[in-house]
């Protein structure tokens, strides 16, 4: 693949490799040292239960976690897979542009590096992107591998439907009057039609609830929405990476659109991944910039129009690689100072991300020393079972504790607890964060009694039910 405009590497091959490794290296050493977010504990509870659908994503994040689990139990074992995806990406990509060192330094800035180190739907929708992306650039057959791919990260999360469109529509017309764009085509829906088949099944509940939750707030937030996306965006990235982004992307708008309406159907070239990657940047952070208007939105939203920019930075002339090393390098320092502060606070936080990566083993722990012995082995089946009033609380204590607690029915936002339809025993024990109010769960809960004595910190349990 030719890149006559972008003829200098900064760095050689080797250069590259030894970021990837020092990259994987350093998520291992973390993903080790860190305990599991609410969220991984979550999606590890599925793994448990697999099935092709959930109510919150596609399945493709507990199969994952199922895979690397077979053979153990641990955190490493259930990020395995998201580290594993981060370099499955650059390989893909490290193909599309003439820098694979300045690539692998954007990969490892704090978003990216952190999506392929914890367990959520956005590491293997992010290597699933890659791939897609490395099959249009080759085109011809590649498309096949296009297709393979944006079926899985259909398979990963909702806004992987994105990748296909979008890959379809930067191709051109020339090229959409071969066959090979349309065979991909058809092997993605192929791929993703279980999960299609499942939501049917379930009454669309993964699609109402993303929609609902990324399109329904009752007050629109309007333009300040927007605003406030493009200014996560650049945080999350860092400046100097979203300024560099930027400009790739207004300095090729106008190469793009000549490329585009002259493509030929084999152009494999560097005007041909410049095109498909400028419209996996700008497609994507329209649309959610869009939905931000219509609800409050959240920063990793927006993740696969980084796969595209990753590689469109690299390509910039002049001085610009200079600014992304720059970015690169600024943002390996704001993940090593993370790592630090989650094991060492640097500062005093009001509300300090890093107290999540600690709370599942404290948790597990106030827990086993409260609960009496008897009730830590029941099942939920049994009459005494644990609930809790958050999915998050309950998914952390089934991964630390091994006690399969269960988000109580009438308490909490609706989540897949829900689809694992479990009647509400006449007695039990309800774990709540402290100092909720006056009430368990607004009401909906009565309490058969007060907390039991011992439970220190952020959580209290109640007896339900008749007093044991």
């Amino acid at each position: 693949m030719g890149f006559s405009r972008v003829r200098v590497p900064l760095c050689g091959p080797r250069t590259a490799w030894l970021l990837v490794v020092a990259a994987v290296a350093a998520k291992v050493l973390l993903a080790v040292q860190w305990g599991l977010l609410a969220d991984e504990a979550y999606y590890w509870v599925w793994s448990t239960r697999l099935a092709f659908g959930y109510f919150d994503h596609p399945p493709g994040i507990a199969w994952l976690v199922a895979a690397t689990t077979a053979l153990g139990g641990g955190e490493l074992a259930v990020r395995a897979g998201p580290i594993l995806c981060g370099v499955v990406a650059w390989l893909a990509l490290r193909g599309l542009t003439p820098r694979p060192a300045l690539l692998a330094a954007v990969w490892a800035t704090p978003m990216l590096f952190g999506l392929t180190l914890f367990a959520t739907p956005d590491a293997p929708l992010l290597a699933a992107w890659a791939v897609a992306l490395w099959g249009a650039a080759r085109g011809g057959r590649g498309w096949l591998v296009a297709g393979a791919a944006a079926g899985v990260a259909m398979l990963c999360k909702l806004t992987g439907f994105l990748a296909l469109p979008l890959l379809l529509l930067a191709a051109g017309r020339r090229e959409m009057k071969t066959p090979w764009p349309w065979w991909g085509a058809g092997m993605a829906l192929a791929i993703a039609l279980p999960n299609l088949a499942w939501n049917l099944e379930h009454g669309w509940v993964t699609w109402s609830w993303q929609l609902g939750h990324g399109l329904g707030a009752e007050v629109a937030p309007g333009a300040a929405g927007a605003i406030r996306f493009l200014r996560d965006q650049s945080l999350v990235a860092n400046p100097l990476l979203a300024v560099a982004t930027l400009a790739w992307v207004v300095i090729s708008a106008r190469s793009v659109w000549f490329d585009w309406t002259h493509a030929g159907p084999m152009d494999l070239d560097e005007a041909r991944v410049r095109r498909l990657a400028w419209f996996t940047v700008v497609g994507p952070l329209l649309v959610l910039g869009w939905a931000a208007t219509r609800a409050p939105g959240e920063a990793n939203w927006a993740a696969p129009a980084w796969v595209g920019a990753s590689v469109g930075i690299t390509l910039l002339p002049g001085r610009w690689p200079r600014v992304v090393w720059a970015g690169a390098a600024l943002g390996w320092i704001t993940v090593a100072l993370a790592a630090v502060h989650a094991r060492s606070p640097l500062v005093s936080l009001e509300r300090d991300p890093a107290i999540r990566v600690a709370e599942g083993p404290a948790l597990a722990a106030a827990v086993r020393a409260v609960l009496p012995e008897e009730d830590q082995r029941v099942r939920l089946e049994a009459t005494r079972p644990l609930y809790t009033e958050r999915y998050q609380e309950a998914a952390l204590i089934h991964f630390y504790a091994r006690i399969p607690a269960h988000r109580h029915p009438r308490c909490g936002r609706p989540d897949q607890y829900d689809l694992w339809a479990t009647p509400v025993a006449e007695a039990g024990w309800l774990l709540r964060p402290a100092r909720s109010g006056p009430t368990l769960c607004g009401g909906a809960v009565e309490a058969a009694g007060a907390p039991l004595p011992g439970m220190r910190g952020r959580w209290e349990i109640f007896p339900l039910g008749p007093t044991p």
